[in-house]
């Protein structure tokens, strides 16, 4: 997967991802996240829910795009996490330095508050 779908409500942006987040196919997005978090569009909520593994490189993109929202005082929210996704961000600690919600509109909530 090289490609996901957006919707832009107000300051956020609702990113839906979708299969496999590993070396081949993060590169690519978190290029393209980084351009539009870098030209304003800094509240970011990804989605999960059509995301079938979440690799290491996966594991990096998602700490790249959280520091860098934090670093321009945006924020970035989780949502959609199937359960192995979640055991895999608790599994290696990575839990914590995110914010979850169960979906887009939760995430949008937190990100507006």
């Amino acid at each position: 997967m090289t490609d996901f779908r957006e919707t832009i409500r107000g300051d956020c942006v609702v990113v839906e991802l979708e299969g496999k987040l590993d070396a081949s196919t993060t590169p690519a997005i978190q290029a393209r996240l980084l351009e539009k978090i870098r030209s304003g569009q800094k509240y970011l909520a990804l989605d999960f829910r059509a995301v079938s593994y979440l690799a290491s490189s996966g594991l990096r993109m998602l700490l790249v795009l959280a520091t860098t929202t934090a670093d321009l005082e945006g924020r970035l929210v989780l949502c959609g996490l199937d359960q192995a996704v979640l055991d895999t961000l608790t599994l290696v600690g990575f839990l914590p330095n995110f914010q979850i919600a169960a979906d887009s509109d939760a995430a949008l909530a937190l990100l507006a508050a």
